[in-house]
């Protein structure tokens, strides 16, 4: 089973209220020494008028992390799921190429 390292590299955020807009991200599936990687950006519609409003300097990656697989274009398990089957596949290969008589 892979270990999954999610990163939050950017937020982009409305200057006037602080309330994050995009959060830019990649996550990094590993077993041993094989790897695969994911990223993409989610986008959110923040109400700086909302009691649960939280300002940018206050943030964390855990609230980030949170706004982001709840976002309507990231799934945190369909994300994890698919880089698994990846991994799955370059440590043990269901496909091969080749020419047969390359090898004679």
């Amino acid at each position: 089973m892979a270990t999954f390292d999610w990163v939050i590299s950017n937020l982009e955020r409305d200057s006037a209220t602080g309330g994050v807009t995009k959060i830019h991200w990649a996550c990094t599936a590993s077993e041993g020494t094989v790897g695969v990687r994911d990223g993409g950006a989610g986008e959110l519609n923040p109400n700086p008028s909302a009691a649960d409003f939280i300002p940018y300097a206050d943030l964390t990656k855990e609230i980030v992390l949170g706004w982001l697989w709840g976002a309507d274009n990231v799934n945190k398990t369909r994300i994890e799921n698919e880089l698994q089957a990846k991994l799955d596949e370059l440590i043990n290969p269901t496909k091969a190429t080749g020419i047969p008589w390359a090898n004679a």
